[in-house]
């Protein structure tokens, strides 16, 4: 069951759905029909999980969980925030007050995607009796179909070159203009090292070009758009260092798919996914652009070091980041929630991500 303003939108999906439209004049706001059909609908489940927040149908939905005395687990994506809850804050913050803090306070449970999301979002939080560490997942066989050298060949102009890739949007919350100049310290340093881009253009790309442009370095950067799945994991796969240095992020995907190619990572720690240094896949740094380029010149410059990370990112991704782990993981909260347990299981320390088996 979904809830669609345009119930045409629901005819792709391979499981049965039955759509209901928005109450007349919104495009989002559910009607009585909605609330009623859910309550009844709710009898035949023992634990419901409910998806963002600010909605009003996830309130709703909440309410139908409160009424028919059914559990619900809350998993944010990131909306708690401190980033996301300042934009339009001042909407939210009357909407939390008015809606969301009863939503909140009645769950039996938030999931969060690592202990950053965690900590920032407990200013909304608080109410809420748990919490609990369930990493964004991958396909440990996406690995499987890429082939070494296939983008390097597709692009004769990195031949002999080294890479520090970006892979994700080209936007403001990516701080690209802090790997620019990281970059920049780095040019003279190693001759052979481009800047390859890949990822749509989200309004960074006029600004940045234009500062590369200033620096001398047009032709030390690759920027080549958008690309398919494949050809982005190709990309991981032919670069020598993977950066990220959002702003603040869920649980970024170009990370996990960086691990699954095993490229090494530097991470600024405002990206905020402290496993991944806990695993040795990663080094972490401050938002300092001498910092960022003196990790990526430890990697440069040590084989043996990447050959290690590369081994942990292999192994962080099969034990604690492949789906079926998550899924074991997040069905065996659900079954201590359904059965009336404590989750306090699900939280030990630094690496709480990982799975813990029971017996």
């Amino acid at each position: 069951m979904t809830f669609a303003a345009n119930p045409s939108d629901c005819l792709s999906e391979s499981f049965p759905v039955r759509a209901f439209q928005p109450f007349p004049g919104t495009l989002e706001f559910p009607t009585v029909q909605f609330f009623l059909t859910l309550c009844k609908e709710l009898a035949r489940f023992d634990v419901v999980n409910l998806h963002s927040l600010w909605n009003p149908v996830t309130t709703v939905a909440a309410m139908a969980c409160r009424q028919a005395k059914v559990p619900y687990v809350i998993s944010p994506m990131g909306m708690l925030r401190i980033a996301a809850a300042r934009s339009k804050s001042l909407r939210k913050t009357l909407y939390y007050h008015a809606m969301d803090r009863r939503t909140i306070a009645g769950a039996a449970a938030l999931t969060f995607f690592t202990e950053l999301e965690a900590a920032e979002s407990r200013q909304y939080a608080h109410g809420c009796p748990d919490h609990v560490l369930i990493p964004n997942g991958i396909d440990p066989s996406g690995r499987e179909s890429i082939t070494a050298g296939s983008f390097r060949a597709r692009h004769p102009e990195l031949g002999g070159k080294r890479v520090m890739l970006f892979l994700g949007r080209l936007h403001s919350c990516k701080n690209l203009g802090l790997q620019l100049q990281a970059f920049n310290l780095l040019a003279s340093k190693f001759k052979d090292l481009t800047w390859l881009l890949v990822g749509p253009d989200a309004g960074e790309w006029d600004g940045l070009s234009s500062e590369i442009q200033r620096l001398g370095l047009q032709n030390r950067v690759l920027w080549v758009g958008p690309q398919s799945h494949d050809a982005c994991l190709e990309a991981l796969a032919d670069s020598d260092v993977c950066v990220l240095t959002s702003h603040h992020e869920g649980h970024s995907m170009a990370m996990n798919e960086a691990l699954l190619m095993r490229a090494p990572l530097v991470m600024t720690g405002s990206v905020g996914f402290e496993i991944a240094e806990t695993a040795g896949a990663a080094l972490v740094t401050t938002s300092d652009p001498a910092a960022i380029a003196d990790a990526i010149t430890e990697i440069l410059s040590d084989p043996g070091l990447v050959r290690r990370m590369q081994a942990s990112a292999q192994s962080l991704i099969d034990d604690v980041l492949a789906w079926p782990r998550v899924a074991i993981r997040l069905s065996s909260i659900y079954e201590n929630i359904a059965a009336g347990k404590p989750l306090s299981f699900f939280r030990e320390g630094p690496r709480a991500c990982e799975l813990t088996h029971a017996g």
